[in-house]
């Protein structure tokens, strides 16, 4: 039998250190609940307009005054422009195609194709019409809901001489529900681009 001293002092360790042990260990076991996932805010750019006309480009058209137009190259009846959206890590690409009389139906089926190659990751492509009696040019919009590389996807032609065509891409891998509100807002400066849409009277690359 061990002296009644000792007895007690043990017992006085014992439950001084006993609470915090059990809360270290006890700490340990609680289970971590994930936070929901939120998504940053994002704001317009702004909603002016401006005019772009590149003398090396044979169409005008208004886009964002919040955006950067660069004529990438024009070659031989081609000609590419991007609109570069710098807050947003996004770019519609751009390309004029001059259409005759040999490539017309040719260069009109690869551009539907072109969107249509994405049906198979979209969830769903919807295609809204636009046409101008006045210009001549009739467009379509397209939007591809899911995980198409490209949300947004356009092309506009006056039938004779001309098919214009974008598609917005983001630079970087992005979560389709996080970017909608971005895809909304550039969705109507594309709408604007293409009501504005006009071919110059003196174009450039053969007109």
């Amino acid at each position: 039998m061990k002296p009644v001293s000792e007895i007690s002092l043990l017992g006085l360790v014992y439950f001084m250190v006993l609470p915090v042990m059990l809360t270290l260990f006890g700490g340990c076991g609680d289970k971590y609940v994930p936070k929901p996932v939120g998504y940053l805010r994002i704001d317009p750019i702004g909603g002016n307009y401006r005019l772009f006309d590149d003398m090396r480009f044979p169409l005008v058209f208004d886009i964002n005054e919040g955006t950067i137009a660069l004529v990438d190259s024009v070659h031989k009846g081609r000609a590419w422009v991007n609109i570069i959206y710098p807050q947003y890590n996004a770019t519609v690409y751009c390309s004029y195609l001059k259409l005759s009389a040999d490539n017309k139906v040719r260069l009109m089926e690869e551009s539907r194709n072109l969107v249509y190659v994405h049906a198979r990751r979209a969830d769903n492509i919807d295609a809204v019409l636009y046409g101008d009696t006045l210009s001549g040019v009739e467009a379509t919009l397209y939007r591809l809901t899911g995980g198409a590389a490209t949300p947004l996807q356009f092309t506009a032609n006056d039938g004779k001489s001309f098919l214009f065509r974008g598609a917005l891409y983001f630079n970087s891998e992005v979560n389709s529900d996080s970017v909608a509100p971005v895809v909304e807002y550039i969705e109507g400066d594309l709408v604007r681009l293409i009501e504005s849409l006009r071919k110059k009277q003196h174009g450039t690359i053969g007109n």
